[in-house]
């Protein structure tokens, strides 16, 4: 495994990523350690990213172009990853469906959100709500799935 390690490349070009099925902790810290220039990036809720797979990418690769990323519903990210992108990652402008991360703190979120207000922090924390009714895309998108498959 270190051998192949040994010769894979950065994704120079790469800006953008989408990863919405399962894959293992491994790979994925493989493959985002490569995307050094990534601007935007998406996991969707079967990629279950944990902190510990942060962890391990941080060392090598700061996402320093990283500018928007949006984990859905995920259930082991934590403030502890929240955090760090928005420590290491200079360019983030969103982060988007914190709401969806079960181990992040309501309070901790509210607390956070009042922070950046009060510093004039710009940096989109949550959807706008494009509809009158309050109701996003996604959560539009996620009904009409449940209402036609049941889930």
């Amino acid at each position: 495994e270190n051998e192949i390690q040994a010769h894979l490349v950065p994704f120079l070009d790469l800006e953008e990523l989408s990863i919405s099925n399962q894959c293992p902790d491994n790979l994925l810290v493989n493959i985002l350690c490569l995307c050094i220039n990534i601007k935007k990036l998406i996991l969707g809720m079967h990629c279950q990213m944990s902190d510990q797979c942060f962890d391990r990418i941080f060392p090598h690769n700061k996402f320093q172009y990283l500018a928007h990323i949006e984990i859905r519903k995920n259930d082991l990210l934590t403030m502890k990853t929240l955090s760090n992108i928005l420590l290491y990652c200079d360019n983030i402008a969103s982060i988007l469906d914190i709401e969806g991360w079960s181990k992040v703190d309501r309070d901790d979120l509210e607390e956070l959100r009042e922070h950046m207000r009060d510093n004039n922090i710009d940096i989109v924390l949550e959807e706008k709500q494009e509809d009158s009714r309050g109701v996003s895309l996604y959560q539009i998108c996620q009904s009409a799935l449940k209402e036609r498959y049941g889930r």
